[in-house]
């Protein structure tokens, strides 16, 4: 009887279809040679969209393929290095204030910029605030997020504090007395890859 039980229970496990992978933003999380095809099959169909995003500073708008578009908690961004054949993902990003997606060494939207530089190891050079391409990271100064093997991490940042001093586009160290003033977190993460 144990047996003939044993025996439906893996019948029943082999017809359910393979759960998705977990959500890792990450060098390693995500194939580089996925497609959309590709990541129809294995996230659902109804799951993968394409939409278009503003172009940065009023540029043309950008073709990107959406994971979960319909669930703001599960949203992932996909920009493409051969964006009309929807091959090999050139960027992936998230942002807002929360995410289920975990990214590099345990970062996650909304943390404070601290906890970026504990899972760096050291301070981060970052452009000011107040425009396009503010509160972005530059350069990870060698630390365990800088870029290895065609593979960046992205974090742009932004105040919880309204302060002038950390304003505009010069370079800031994360640990300065004008990026603490301003009390920044985490306000988008990026995975890219090189072509």
């Amino acid at each position: 009887m144990r047996a003939l039980a044993f025996a439906l229970l893996l019948a029943a496990c082999a017809q359910e279809p393979a759960a998705p992978p977990p959500l890792l933003l990450t060098c390693d999380g995500f194939a580089r040679d996925a497609t959309g095809e590709s990541l129809a099959r294995i996230y659902g169909a109804t799951n993968v969209t394409d939409e278009q995003r503003p172009g940065p500073e009023g540029g043309p708008a950008i073709p990107i393929t959406v994971l979960y578009a319909a669930n703001p908690a599960q949203r992932l961004e996909i920009t493409w290095h051969d964006a009309a054949a929807r091959a090999r993902p050139a960027e992936l990003s998230i942002s807002g204030d929360a995410s289920d997606w975990n990214g590099p060494a345990g970062i996650k939207l909304h943390q404070a910029m601290t906890n970026t530089q504990r899972a760096n190891g050291r301070p981060f050079t970052v452009t000011g605030f107040g425009w396009d391409y503010g509160g972005r990271v530059t350069d990870w100064q060698g630390g365990a997020l800088a870029p290895e093997n065609g593979c960046t991490t992205g974090v742009a940042f932004r105040p919880t504090v309204d302060t002038q001093e950390a304003l505009g586009d010069g370079a800031f160290s994360s640990d300065s007395p004008e990026m603490r003033a301003a009390i920044p977190r985490v306000a988008q993460i990026t995975i890219g890859f090189a072509p």
